[in-house]
C-alpha cells in the first residue's frame, strides 16, 4: 500500500487557507465549464432551428456533460491552489510577502530561515482564515448570465418551430369511430382469421389445409352485408365445428399395424408390420406360433377362430390401407380358420390332431411372410420409383435432344440455304381448328424440345420419322458420347430398328 506523503511545516501551517481556496477553485472552474455548455447547447439549438428537427434532449445532454468533464478539466489544470498560490493570496491580507518569504525559504534549517518561519507563524496568529474572501470576477459571472440566457432563448425557440414543423407535415389525424356495422366486420374478421391460424398450425398435410382454407373461403364468399351479427357468428362457429371434425377425423386414421396392435392375439405381429422390416415379422409370427402352440395342444382351438377375427377386424377398422398387405392378412385368416378341425378328435388323437392344425398353422405363417414380403417391398419401390421417375425421365429427354440437336446442326451444314418465298396470306381458322389437321388436334412443340413418345403435327408420331439412317450415321461417328450413344441405342430398340 502506498504511503501517505508527510506534509511539510509551511504546508501544515496554510492547510486550511488552501482548503478555502480549493472551494473557490471548483466554483471557478463549475462557473467556466458552463460557459462552455450553454454555448455547445446553443450550437446544437442552432442546428434545431436550421433542420426543423426537434435536438431539446440532445441540447440539454450536450450541456450536461459538457459542464461536468470540463469542470475537473478546468480545476486540475487551471484553478487548483498549490502553495505557492495560496502564500500569495494569503500575503494579500496585509502579511507583506512573509508567507510568501517562508515558503521559499521551506527546506532550510539556518537561523535565517528559522527566524522567519517564526516571525510568519506570529503574523499568521492574528489573520484568521474567515477574513479571506472568495473571489468570483464579475465578468466571469456577466459571461454565464449572457451565454445562459442565448442557449435557454435558442433551445427553446427552436424547440417550438421544430413541434410545429413536424405538426404541420404529420397533422394528428382525427380519432375515427367506428360504426356499428365496421364493428361487426371487425368481430367476424377476426374469428376468421382466428380459424385459418388454426389451420395453419393443425398437424396435417398440405393438401387437407388447402381444403379447410378452401372452406374458409367459401365461408367469406357466403357471407353477406345484410345477414345480421348472430348469423354470421352462428355460420362462422358451424365452419369451425367442421373444420375441427375434418382435423380429428384426419388425426384419428390408423394403418393395418397400428389396428393389430390393439389387439392381444395379434400384437407383436402388429408392431413389426408398423416397422416395415419383413425379418421383424418373421420374428412375430414365430412369437404368435409359440404363444398358439400350447392352446392348439390343448384342444383348445378358438385362439385360431380370435385371431383370424382379430386380423379381420383390424383390416375393417383401418382407415389407410394398404390393399396388398390387407389381401395377405385376409389369407392368413381364412387359412387360420380352415386349419381348425371339424369334428372334436376322438380320444387318443388329441396330440396327433395338434400336430396337424399346428403344421397348418405353420404353413399359413409362411405363406403369409411371402405374401408381406411383397406388398412390404412393393410399397418401398413405389415410394423409389415416384422419387426418381422424374429425375430419369428429364435426363432421358435432355439426351435425345442434344443428339438430335446434333444431327439436325448436321443436316444444315450439308443442305444449301435457300432463298425464303413471301407467305401468302392465310384464312383464319375457326376456332380449336388448325390448317391441314382436325380439331382437337395437338399443337407441335415449341422451343426445340422434342420428346420421344409425342408427335409432330398433331397427327405423325416422332416414330413415322425417317431418322434410322441419320442415327446410324451418327453411332458410326465419334462425335457422341457414351451417355448420347446409349440414349439413341434405345431408341432405335424402341422403334424396333436394328442397331448397326
Amino acid at each position: 500500500m502506498k504511503e501517505k506523503k508527510q506534509l511539510t511545516r509551511e504546508e501544515k501551517l496554510l492547510a486550511s487557507y488552501r482548503a478555502k481556496l480549493r472551494r473557490e477553485g471548483i466554483l471557478k472552474a463549475c462557473l467556466t465549464a458552463a460557459i462552455c455548455g450553454f454555448v455547445l447547447s446553443a450550437i446544437v439549438s442552432a442546428v434545431s432551428f436550421a433542420t426543423a428537427f426537434d435536438l431539446l434532449f440532445i441540447a440539454l445532454g450536450v450541456w450536461a456533460a459538457a459542464t461536468a468533464g470540463l469542470t475537473a478539466l478546468f480545476y486540475r489544470f487551471l484553478f487548483r491552489p498549490d502553495l505557492s498560490s495560496t502564500a500569495r493570496r494569503v500575503d494579500g491580507m496585509g502579511l507583506e510577502e512573509r508567507v510568501v518569504t517562508m515558503v521559499e525559504l521551506s527546506g532550510r534549517e539556518d537561523i535565517l530561515a528559522g527566524k522567519q518561519r517564526k516571525d510568519t507563524e506570529q503574523a499568521l496568529s492574528s489573520v484568521g482564515v474567515k477574513q479571506m474572501r472568495i473571489g468570483i470576477p464579475k465578468v466571469l459571472l456577466a459571461v454565464l448570465l449572457f451565454v445562459m440566457a442565448l442557449a435557454v432563448f435558442m433551445m427553446s425557440y427552436s424547440t417550438v418551430l421544430a413541434v410545429r414543423a413536424q405538426e404541420t407535415e404529420n397533422p394528428i389525424e382525427e380519432e375515427h369511430t367506428p360504426t356499428p356495422s365496421e364493428q361487426e366486420d371487425e368481430i367476424i374478421r377476426e374469428m376468421i382469421e382466428k380459424l385459418r391460424e388454426e389451420i395453419d398450425a393443425a398437424p396435417v398435410d398440405g393438401t387437407l389445409k388447402s381444403h379447410l382454407h378452401q372452406i374458409v373461403d367459401n365461408l367469406e364468399a357466403s357471407l353477406k352485408p345484410t345477414d345480421s351479427l348472430e348469423v354470421k357468428i352462428a355460420r362462422v362457429s358451424e365452419t369451425a365445428q367442421r373444420i375441427h371434425k375434418l382435423i380429428e377425423e384426419y388425426l384419428s386414421r390408423t394403418t393395418i399395424g397400428q389396428e393389430l396392435q390393439k389387439h392381444e392375439t395379434t400384437k407383436s405381429l402388429g408392431d413389426a408390420v408398423v416397422t416395415g422390416d419383413i425379418e421383424i415379422v418373421k420374428d412375430a409370427f414365430q412369437t404368435m406360433y409359440d404363444s398358439i402352440g400350447p392352446h392348439v395342444m390343448a384342444g383348445e382351438y378358438d385362439i385360431l377362430a380370435q385371431t383370424a377375427d382379430d386380423i379381420e377386424q383390424s383390416i375393417r377398422d383401418a382407415t389407410i390401407k394398404d390393399e396388398q398387405l390387407a389381401e395377405a392378412l385376409q389369407k392368413l385368416a381364412d387359412a387360420l380358420r380352415a386349419a381348425i378341425p371339424k369334428q372334436p378328435p376322438e380320444e387318443g388323437e388329441e396330440e396327433h390332431v395338434g400336430d396337424e392344425v399346428m403344421k397348418d398353422v405353420q404353413d399359413a405363417f409362411d405363406q403369409a411372410v411371402q405374401d408381406m414380403q411383397d406388398a412390404l417391398e412393393g410399397e418401398k419401390e413405389k415410394a423409389e420409383a415416384d422419387k426418381n421417375a422424374d429425375e430419369l425421365d428429364k435426363e432421358m429427354q435432355d439426351t435425345i435432344q442434344d443428339a438430335l440437336d446434333k444431327l439436325n446442326g448436321k443436316e444444315q451444314e450439308e443442305q444449301p440455304e435457300e432463298p425464303e418465298e413471301p407467305e401468302e396470306p392465310e384464312e383464319p381458322e375457326e376456332p380449336g381448328e388448325e390448317q391441314g389437321g382436325e380439331q382437337g388436334s395437338n399443337p407441335p412443340p415449341v422451343d426445340g424440345d422434342v420428346k420421344y413418345d409425342s408427335v409432330i403435327d398433331g397427327e405423325t408420331s416422332y416414330k413415322d420419322v425417317p431418322y434410322e439412317e441419320q442415327f446410324k450415321e451418327l453411332l458410326e461417328s465419334d462425335t457422341l458420347t457414351d451417355e448420347q450413344r446409349k440414349a439413341i441405342e434405345d431408341y432405335l430398340e424402341f422403334l424396333g430398328t436394328e442397331k448397326p
